[in-house]
């Protein structure tokens, strides 16, 4: 029967007045620590999984300056290097779609085949096959909307019509009605379409379809540029820029370092493709984890001052509960059940509506991290640990503070109100 008293005692308490307000300020503060906690997770999972996923962030430029051919191609002798080509296949080559109003195509050439996961279909193997992601959208980031995700894999067989740019050189002023002939004249190539990978496992944008590299060859100009100089008669010579430098790939991000010693060594002068800085990403994520701490600490000590009014004012019901019988260990559960149930309801009801917000915001306003095949997660971990503490906090206050009033007799409890 004392059990069941306890809880009834307990679930009476929880519809009084005074908790009212305390339900209300501790809900919003857990709701804004559960947003603040998604920020600060969705900063701290962004940067791992780049460097940890995105080839990008285990991809070196490594400069030709006076070194040799053999020289170039010794690289691939390091340890962990796993490709060494020119760095012709860095950049993807970008093509409008013929077939697509303002549709685009990012095609980026397979150097490693480690570095896609195949979901349906095959890897490209023949000249103008190409592979696109699951989620594709063909469009680039700053026109993107959901209901332009298209299911890639109803794509598979079908086929995209682009210029290439093999016939451009850049020995002409832009100006020049020969270049702007040339550029009109580009060969038109179909692609067809043999399978989609799982962009999320590399994290490319959703318009980057992969080929092989006799594909790029078959697309990409042999130039990736051009420079013009002035004659001694005042005369404009432009002259073609070839591709000099390499690309290598490290089988690991953790092994970067290693190679960039390695070349180092070698007298190599290199640059990382991708390179998050630290600084930055430190700055961006400690806002949001200092006004999360500030807010826990004011949560914490609300529910501590919550806590000491509401025992402090129970002072006859506490003696009453001790004439009857309830021993201090039985007091204190029934308190602390009490209040856990409070905070409890108050973290669900937060959640609850954390939630809803989390589904409206992610589905119709952040397509732009679907673009980028990253998916912003919800922080259950952080949470958990959240509540944990905050229980841990509960029992501790509770405990101190029911045990400080308890050490008086019955008739001085029921005296003081």
């Amino acid at each position: 029967m004392k059990g069941n008293s306890l809880k009834e005692i307990s679930l009476k308490h929880l519809f009084k007045k005074e908790n009212a307000l305390f339900i209300t300020i501790i809900t919003i503060l857990i709701l804004i620590i559960y947003v603040l906690l998604t920020i600060s997770n969705l900063v701290i999972d962004y940067y791992y999984s780049m460097n940890r996923y995105n080839y990008l962030a285990r991809t070196l430029i490594v400069e030709k300056g006076d070194k040799s051919e053999k020289d170039l191609d010794d690289i691939s002798n390091i340890k962990h290097v796993v490709a060494n080509v020119s760095n012709k296949y860095y950049n993807e080559f970008f093509a409008p779609i013929l077939e697509r109003d303002e549709g685009q195509l990012a095609i980026g050439a397979i150097i490693n085949k480690k570095d896609l996961k195949i979901v349906k279909g095959r890897s490209p193997e023949n000249l103008n096959e190409i592979v696109i992601p699951v989620k594709f959208c063909p469009y680039n980031e700053f026109d993107i909307e959901k209901d332009k995700f298209i299911n890639g894999n109803k794509l598979i067989g079908s086929t995209f019509t682009i210029k290439s740019d093999k016939s451009v050189n850049y020995n002409l002023d832009h100006d020049d009605p020969k270049y702007l002939e040339m550029m009109d004249k580009r060969e038109t190539v179909t692609l067809t379409i043999v399978g989609t990978y799982d962009s999320t496992a590399n994290l490319v944008e959703a318009d980057t379809a992969f080929a092989t590299i006799k594909t790029i060859d078959n697309l990409k100009s042999p130039y990736h540029g051009g420079h013009g100089v002035i004659d001694s008669d005042g005369n404009s010579i432009f002259y073609n820029d070839e591709y000099v430098d390499r690309m290598i790939r490290v089988d690991s991000y953790k092994n970067l370092d290693y190679v960039k010693n390695e070349l180092t060594k070698q007298g190599f002068d290199f640059w990382e493709a991708m390179s998050i800085d630290l600084m930055e990403f430190l700055t961006i994520l400690l806002v949001p984890l200092v006004v999360s701490i500030i807010l826990l600490i004011v949560t914490f000590v609300l529910i501590k001052n919550f806590i000491n009014k509401k025992l402090n004012n129970r002072h006859t019901t506490l003696g009453l509960l001790k004439a009857i019988g309830y021993t201090n260990k039985d007091i204190k559960k029934l308190e602390f059940t009490e209040n856990i149930i409070i905070t409890l309801f108050c973290a669900l009801v937060s959640f609850i509506i954390y939630f809803i917000v989390y589904l409206v915001v992610t589905k119709n306003f952040l397509a732009i991290f679907n673009y980028y095949s990253f998916t912003v997660k919800i922080p259950l971990f952080l949470i958990t640990v959240l509540l944990i503490f905050i229980i841990i906090f509960i029992k501790v206050i509770n405990n101190r503070v029911t045990h400080n009033i308890l050490k008086q007799n019955v008739m001085q409890l029921i005296k003081e109100d």
